[in-house]
């Protein structure tokens, strides 16, 4: 018999099959049970679990404190407002009404700009109906921890802030409107106090594009246009500390995706004016000397249009590119010219909205990535960083018609993504990096034809990589967040937040305890078209 009794103890220790039967299958260590003083209660309490019932009474262990989501949804009758999640009916809440009444908190920016600052807070854009617009607000996945931060402009559309940037010390890049200087790069420790305009300009107005990399803690690198030229400044979150390293004059494309390679460079692309070459790939150390451009892999005014960057951890990344009639697709860098090749005929594609991830890895060296190319439309390949090592995973919609629309790691070397096979509409499937290993996880709305598909999308995996998040609709609830551990028992509705078929369409679903290397708390999901 697997149970050890000590009366004496302060604990008694159930059977393994025991540990991971908890609420929601979701217990991974032994879960240590108070004995009752009284033997009467103590006898009862080993009776339970040798039939499998020792929760309750004995409460399920809480999920970690960061191991939560905020999101925006709808109710039905608060409006679009500030939600929280944890993957249980029980740890799913409306953490605050902050335009009361049937008022939108998220007019604007549906379904949200948020940032999370990687120590259970985040920062985000609210309207709370004052008549001030959207403005800067905190919060800690709690109604008392949410609150408005600073009035960033005045006027009845506020400062609108977006493109939150974590710079690992407890403050956020963002770019926000100001009265005097455009839309500007604006940094928040959460505080009034700590929230300010980074770098007034005095040579006419500035426009941020909004597209910030962080280059290591506390520094980053910034996208701007000022005067007529695009720059990238490199910022340390003061006036004093910010300055342009490269100026790329006026140019027709503007520095953009600022992609941290993780050791303390960047990729982007970028237009030099009068260089005579087109939007090609571009590195910077954080230095002037240090930016430059990789390779044109385009020769000529032709453009490239580098994207959909992923760094293998090694200091290399994978993107997409235009090299030309001959290489159209995907392509490796180690930042320089010589270390920069083309890989294979297949260009990596951008999960939904055109910022959420194009990769995910599985933990052996290879990663999975949304690919399309003529004969097959978008489908799931693999690679290992070498041409041979370069292939197609499966055909999942059979043809030129795409079948796969998002993907997300899950751990333990499998993958989740978005798959469409033709017949029982858009899915969350699986897979492990092989043609057996691709299959359907769970038909959620189940049937063939219109009217079949759940329209699953915006994939949040937790930190452990054992869970992730979505939005689907079943068909009886309308859109919904669900949760999966990568089972199809496993799938399942986590909160029906607005009874009836027209669901409370969940937007981008944020950890609160994100650590994403910079990337802003996008986490693979910044829009879900389906929403």
């Amino acid at each position: 018999m697997d149970i050890a009794v000590d009366l004496g103890a302060a604990a008694l220790q159930a059977p393994a099959e025991a540990h991971t039967a908890g609420r929601g299958g979701e217990w991974a260590a032994p879960h240590a049970i108070p004995v009752p003083a009284d033997r009467d209660a103590l006898a009862e309490a080993i009776r339970r679990i040798l039939e499998g019932k020792h929760a309750p009474p004995f409460p399920a262990p809480s999920p970690p404190p960061d191991d939560r989501f905020v999101f925006s949804a709808e109710d039905g009758s608060n409006g679009r407002e500030l939600w929280v999640t944890d993957g249980t009916a029980e740890g799913t809440s409306l953490v605050r009404d902050i335009n009361p009444g049937a008022g939108d908190a998220f007019p604007f920016s549906f379904p949200g700009s948020f940032g999370a600052l990687g120590d259970g807070r985040a920062l985000f854009g609210a309207d709370d109906g004052s008549g001030g617009g959207v403005e800067l607000w905190i919060t800690d996945g709690t109604g008392a921890g949410t609150r408005l931060v600073e009035d960033l402009t005045t006027g009845p559309f506020g400062g609108d802030p977006r493109s939150f940037l974590p710079l690992g010390d407890g403050r956020a890049l963002f770019a926000a409107g100001d009265a005097a200087f455009g839309r500007s790069l604006w940094v928040s420790d959460g505080t009034a106090e700590g929230t300010r305009l980074v770098s007034p300009q005095t040579n006419g107005r500035s426009y941020i594009e909004s597209d910030f990399g962080l280059l290591r803690e506390g520094e980053a690198l910034v996208g701007s246009f000022d005067a007529g030229s695009y720059v990238v400044l490199r910022t340390d979150g003061t006036e004093a500390g910010t300055r342009s390293i490269k100026d790329f004059g006026s140019a027709e494309f503007s520095p953009f995706g600022l992609y941290p390679l993780g050791d303390g460079r960047l990729l982007f692309r970028a237009e030099e004016a009068g260089s005579g070459a087109g939007a090609e790939l571009w590195i910077s150390d954080g230095t002037e000397a240090g930016t430059r451009l990789v390779k044109d892999l385009n020769p000529g005014e032709g453009a490239s249009f580098p994207a959909a960057y992923h760094a293998l951890g090694d200091g290399r990344a994978l993107f997409g590119a235009f090299g030309g009639t001959a290489a159209n697709g995907l392509w490796i860098t180690d930042g320089t010219e010589a270390g920069t090749a083309f890989l294979a005929d297949v260009r990596p594609v951008l999960g939904p909205g055109g910022v959420a991830g194009a990769f995910a890895d599985l933990g052996d060296g290879r990663a999975l990535f949304l690919g399309s190319d003529t004969a097959n439309g978008t489908e799931l390949w693999v690679t290992n960083g070498t041409a041979a090592g370069t292939r197609l995973v499966e055909d999942i919609n059979p043809g030129r018609d795409s079948g796969a629309f998002g993907i997300a790691p899950l751990g333990a070397g499998r993958v989740l993504l978005i798959g469409f096979d033709g017949a029982t509409g858009i899915e969350p499937w699986i897979s492990d990096g092989t043609a057996e290993g691709t299959r359907l996880l769970k038909d959620v709305r189940p049937g063939t034809g219109p009217g079949s598909s759940s329209d699953a999308g915006g994939l949040a995996p937790f930190a452990n990589g054992a869970r992730a998040l979505f939005g689907a609709n079943d068909g009886f609830h309308g859109r919904e967040v669900w949760i999966t551990d990568g089972t199809g028992d496993g799938t399942r509705l986590v909160e029906d937040l607005r009874p009836g078929a027209e669901g409370s369409a969940p937007g981008q679903f944020v950890s609160l305890g994100a650590g994403d290397g910079g990337r802003g708390g996008m986490h693979w999901h910044w829009f879900d078209p389906f929403g």
